[in-house]
């Protein structure tokens, strides 16, 4: 399988390749938000629904006081398709 421009970039970063599709992007996304803005980001959290308790896969959490703020990073340029 051929690796996205992302995927790339992410090698040339950190030097070895995540392990499935889109999570480079994910992780770049989180690194660049922690530097960004110096709040406490966690990166591939679950968290439950308030009302529903059902339990989320977020890429990204936003961690700061009493607020959370989830992200859902998704790679555009694999199979340079967009994301359902």
């Amino acid at each position: 399988m051929s690796k996205s421009t992302i995927d790339e970039l992410f090698y040339n970063l950190y030097g070895f390749y995540p392990n499935k599709a889109g999570q480079a992007y994910e992780m770049i996304v989180a690194a660049a938000l922690k530097v960004i803005t110096k709040d406490d980001i966690k990166y591939d959290q679950r968290e439950r629904g308030i009302y529903s308790e059902t339990l989320y896969q977020q890429d990204s959490v936003v961690y700061k006081e009493k607020f959370k703020t989830m992200i859902e990073a998704k790679d555009y340029t694999i199979n340079i398709r967009k994301v359902g």
